[in-house]
């Protein structure tokens, strides 16, 4: 964010706080004894003081740190801390103001602020009016000297300013050498106006003096310092200047607002931060962002501050936890360290699944339920947490909330919703512990029910193009072994396509490399390979030795104790007991595949009987 962004961005907060200021004074009328909203007010109205100041010190419009900042500091002065001008008012309804009380403050006060109209008005009344010549003209030639004062705006050029006020400063030697006239006369107005005098010619202690008589502080002698004193005067001065004033003008310490204040004037950023922390959390981490962006000698320091301010107040934020998204923006530009915080939160935040919808016949676990359709009130919903941790590149959340959200989808059999989200990122191991509840519902339901929750799954997934990255390859690998056991058993519910099951079959064992058939499904994978050669079903050479050589491995093996890797799809699916039962029925299977052996050899050299099989052949069954 650059000088000029920041300017605007300071500006829109000091709009914000305009309305917001706008809105309490009306709930104030509304209820005058209501100490929060007293409070809360006061809080905005300091927001607002500072943020103007910074705007006016270090965020510019002109961009130009080394101009004149005199007059921009008496606007920010004018503008947020608005002269009284009742007096001037009443002053109006006196045929001789200049008898008031008030007159004389009332002048020297506009004049400090440069408010020069009702000065002129009173003044010239003064000098056509009052019967002592002295008071008659030097209030004439301060009404001159007033209004031929050149202003640094009116010029685009600082030489042609300097220039002007060089001529102005000689043109005052008339109201010079009136005062010195008339310095030993006792005449109406002469202390007053000589101060007024000695203010025109640049003497700092006439400034004070007329600042302490008026009831002004050190605030409004820093802010017209530049237009009285040192119309030189630049952001670089300031500081120095400032801390000379404080001698003499102390800051009230039981005043936060002018504590924030005087340490902003001085550059002491830190102090300024601590000062803001105490007043309001909002105000010092936007502050201190604004700051951040001022090349500034301690700026190493202030970006550190910025981080810790920024997350303290993002933090805040989330005692609300339905203001969760604005809290991620803020830790979102607090480096590495906001953004762990931000990927804790995410990770922590209840979503619930929006595209589900339920009918009133669906029954769900509360805990489910309370997750689950487009009218459930939680915080936010899996697309919008997971379009955030996409956009701040949260992977570690991203990941831990599409695993929760798979499985979510998974308790709903929802399969292809789980494998989308698990595609979001290629999270294999989420994916595998999809694939291991989907292959667990065919243990559950019929086959034809497996078959359909296949198909839930989006087929760029079943059936990735050729030109896919090596990552998505081994990703959607996983899925091919639920892929061709469900084609296998589509194939098989057609029954005019059992040679097509049967391949599809014989596929999942050929390469473990290409992680197909988990060898816990090897058992069954053989037993239904073995109900197909039942029904005359044959097999190629190359397939059939594939299949005697895995039978061989599962028997053997398991013989030897390795039931559980081989034998439990099996003896799930068939509600098997012992692994007794599994092994007669893998030596079920290997009596089928030499008799399919035979049968198949025996094609070559003869023919088939009427009823399909070979000549001579007994049926298995009669066996």
């Amino acid at each position: 964010m650059g000088t000029l962004n920041g300017y605007n961005a300071c500006g829109g907060y000091q709009d914000v706080i305009r309305k917001l200021l706008l809105k309490l004074e009306e709930k104030q009328r509304e209820d005058p004894e209501d100490f929060d909203i007293h409070s809360e007010k006061t809080i905005m109205e300091t927001s607002y003081t500072a943020l103007a100041l910074i705007q006016t010190l270090y965020l510019p419009y002109h961009m130009v740190p080394g101009a004149l900042v005199g007059r921009e500091l008496l606007h920010w002065l004018n503008s947020t801390y608005v002269a009284q001008t009742d007096e001037g008012t009443e002053l109006l309804k006196v045929d001789q103001p200049w008898l008031d009380p008030s007159f004389w403050p009332f002048i020297k006060s506009c004049t400090v602020r440069l408010i020069f109209r009702p000065v002129t008005h009173y003044l010239k009344q003064l000098s056509e009016e009052h019967e002592h010549p002295a008071t008659r003209e030097i209030a004439d030639l301060i009404v001159a000297a007033l209004d031929g004062m050149p202003s640094s705006e009116d010029y685009d050029q600082d030489a042609d300013f300097f220039d002007a006020l060089r001529q102005w400063k000689t043109s005052l030697h008339r109201l010079t050498r009136a005062k010195e006239k008339h310095s030993k006369s006792h005449y109406e107005g002469s202390v007053d106006m000589e101060e007024i005098v000695s203010l025109i010619a640049g003497k700092p202690d006439a400034l004070q003096r007329i600042c302490k008589s008026c009831d002004m502080t050190w605030r409004e002698a820093i802010c017209v310092y530049g237009v009285w004193v040192h119309p030189q005067l630049t952001r670089n001065d300031l500081p120095d200047i400032t801390r000379e004033l404080l001698e003499e003008m102390p800051v009230d310490p039981t005043n936060p607002e002018e504590m924030l204040q005087a340490a902003l004037f001085q550059a002491d950023i830190v102090k300024a931060a601590n000062i803001a922390n105490d007043i309001d959390v909002w105000l010092v981490a936007h502050m201190i962002d604004l700051l951040e962006i001022v090349p500034l000698p301690e700026s190493a320091v202030i970006t550190g501050l910025r981080k810790y301010f920024l997350i303290a107040y993002a933090e805040h934020v989330m005692s609300d936890p339905s203001l969760w998204n604005i809290s991620i923006t803020y830790l979102a530009h607090c480096g590495t360290r906001g953004l762990g915080v931000a990927n804790e939160i995410l990770m922590r935040l209840p979503f619930r699944l929006a595209d589900v919808v339920l009918t009133e016949e669906s029954k769900l676990p509360k805990a489910l339920a309370r997750s689950v359709g487009d009218r459930v009130p939680t915080l936010a919903t899996l697309n919008q947490i997971l379009d955030v941790c996409q956009e701040l590149r949260l992977k570690e959340a991203e990941g831990a909330i599409i695993r929760v959200a798979s499985q979510r989808y998974c308790a709903l059999r929802l399969y292809g919703k789980a494998v989308s989200y698990c595609g979001k990122t290629l999270d294999t191991r989420a994916l595998t512990r999809v694939v291991h509840l989907l292959l667990n519902e065919y243990f559950i339901g019929e086959p034809i029910d497996f078959v359909r929750l296949v198909d839930q799954i989006p087929s760029q997934y079943l059936y990735p193009a050729e030109d896919v990255s090596r990552d998505f390859n081994i990703f959607t690998s996983r899925l091919r072994f639920p892929l061709k056991y469900a084609e296998h058993h589509y194939y098989r519910s057609r029954e005019t396509s059992l040679d097509n099951s049967a391949s599809m079959l014989v596929e999942t064992l050929i390469d473990t490399g290409t992680c197909l058939a988990p060898e816990t499904w090897w058992g069954l994978l053989l037993t239904d390979i073995g109900d197909l050669l039942e029904q005359g079903v044959l097999l190629s050479e190359e397939h059939m030795n594939v299949v005697l050589t895995r039978l061989e491995e599962v028997y053997t093996k398991s013989k030897l104790g390795a039931d559980s890797t081989y034998l439990y799809a099996m003896m799930r699916r068939y509600s098997m007991k012992t692994q007794t039962e599994a092994l007669q029925r893998l030596d079920r299977v290997r009596f089928i595949l030499i008799q399919s052996c035979a049968r198949a050899m025996r094609m070559d050299v003869g023919g088939k009987d009427v009823d399909g099989r070979l000549d001579g052949e007994e049926s298995v069954m009669q066996d």
